[in-house]
């Protein structure tokens, strides 16, 4: 994960960004150091040009350097149009939550390896898992890539 606070919006592309058709799970034996996590059905919420941003807005610990559970994120996406002074970095014209990612609670532990919470597979050094808190058994792939496909695809990313 960067390593940097999160007291800002963190920014990102539509094609760093997946929906996923559940939960993701894991595959071999949690001793294996090729045990892989499987992001079912991932679908790029946007493009390469679309902008969105993670707000973090319950739970805040200023001194947090990387997204961990009990932190409360949304997800908003970016309407230059809508943006009277055409800047998206001030203010929050131009930027609306994106339905059904408004309580995201990131998930590292969401498959466990077996070695203990630092070792589970929810996160990696350039992924991670978010579900979101609703009960609806929405979960949302970060990826800091980005490429993510346009169409469902199972993904799979190694230990």
């Amino acid at each position: 994960m960067p390593d940097s606070f999160y007291t800002a919006p963190v920014y990102l592309r539509g094609d760093m960004v997946a929906a996923l058709t559940g939960a993701p799970t894991g595959t071999g034996n949690p001793t294996d150091p090729e045990q892989t996590i499987t992001m079912p059905g991932a679908v790029a919420l946007g493009g390469g040009s679309d902008l969105y941003r993670f707000v973090w807005h319950k739970n805040l610990d200023g001194t947090d350097t990387e997204f961990l559970n009990g932190q409360i994120w949304r997800l908003e996406v970016y309407n230059p149009a809508a943006d009277l002074d055409g800047d998206m970095t001030t203010g929050t014209e131009g930027w609306t939550t994106v339905p059904g990612y408004e309580e995201l609670s990131p998930k590292q532990d969401i498959v466990s390896t077996g070695a203990g919470p630092n070792e589970a597979l929810g996160a990696g050094d350039e992924y991670i898992v978010f579900e979101e808190l609703n009960g609806s058994g929405t979960f949302l792939l970060y990826d800091l890539n980005g490429g993510l496909p346009t169409s469902p695809t199972d993904l799979d990313y190694l230990r």
